[in-house]
């Protein structure tokens, strides 16, 4: 079949591999402009760009305000497939109707739930034991379209996001595989999404990073995990900003002995030792914004944290 890509994050770069390792074409990547970071706003470009680029296939870049424009150029291509993966914008109907066939898109989740922009963070947040992936025909409502494949996968509690976007890519990998295959020896069947199941995953945000010592400690290990690549969890001590790189649960119980975010040791022999609704959590590794990583032991000798100081 010939393909054309659509997506921004590394997320879906082990489906261009596998594609690009199949008998079928792809014809062109579709991703999105190059974006600033970092402190110095220098422009990147996406992972899908990039991967573009190296393997010499021709891509396009978009945005916006130009997507409704980009059917007559497709059009030009005569592709059999849309394969849109973590893709960051809507498709409008003009160009989902380009393709001989469909478009395919394929969601980190077990549809209908986590509908939305972060499934497999809300996932984490949300301390769910098991996830996967969907391969589903795409209509012009956001993760509505009617399922064609799903895999399921276990979801560890002590996984991060790193991993599970890894772990995920691949399987979104080879389920899209096994539905072009389907589809080729038209044996697809489509079964509508049950809308009173369905949930909803919104954008992650910085201020979701923003420890709220208040809440239970697992959960806040879950959403720790979660944002571990961005924005990463922090604090902060003293008009400070102090992200948490590294954490563990303690079986040492607060007892309503402590409030909330109080910081209950922090001294080399014990380490920092904060205290949450129901148990004591301690810091291995954290940095002060603007400054390098450092673990505990080391970070006490450079900066003044005292124990009965409340983190905000």
């Amino acid at each position: 079949m010939k393909i054309v890509f659509f997506g921004t994050s590394s997320f879906g770069l082990p489906s261009l591999e596998a594609l690009k390792s199949s008998p079928h074409e792809i014809t062109s990547v579709v991703t999105t402009l190059d974006k600033p970071q970092g402190r110095s706003l220098k422009l990147k470009a996406s992972p899908v760009k990039d991967w573009a680029q190296k393997n010499n296939i021709p891509y396009l870049e978009i945005s916006k305000k130009n997507i409704v424009d980009l059917s007559r150029l497709l059009r030009e291509l005569h592709a059999d497939l849309f394969v849109v993966i973590s893709f960051g914008l809507i498709l409008p109907k003009a160009l989902l109707d380009t393709p001989k066939l469909m478009a395919l898109n394929v969601h980190a989740s077990l549809l209908p739930k986590y509908r939305g922009a972060a499934p497999m963070h809300w996932a984490m947040m949300n301390g769910d034991s098991e996830t996967g992936v969907a391969v589903m025909r795409m209509t012009e409502t956001l993760d509505t379209g009617d399922i064609l494949l799903q895999m399921k996968s276990e979801l560890g509690p002590a996984e991060d996001i790193l991993s599970l976007e890894n772990r995920l890519g691949a399987l979104g990998a080879k389920a899209l595989l096994e539905s072009i295959e389907q589809l080729e020896n038209k044996k697809a069947v489509f079964t509508p999404q049950e809308r009173s199941r369905s949930s909803y995953a919104r954008k992650i945000t910085k201020e979701d990073g923003h420890i709220q010592w208040g809440r239970p400690s697992a959960e806040i290990f879950n959403w720790f995990r979660a944002l571990k690549a961005w924005p990463k969890s922090y604090s902060f001590y003293a008009g400070k900003r102090l992200i948490i790189l590294s954490m563990d649960i303690l079986t040492e119980e607060n007892n309503k002995k402590f409030a909330a975010g109080t910081i209950v040791s922090a001294v080399p022999e014990r380490g920092i030792l904060i205290a949450s609704e129901d148990r004591l959590i301690k810091v291995g590794r954290l940095q002060l914004e603007g400054k390098k990583p450092l673990e505990a032991v080391e970070f006490l000798k450079g900066f003044s944290i005292k124990a009965g100081q409340i983190l905000e």
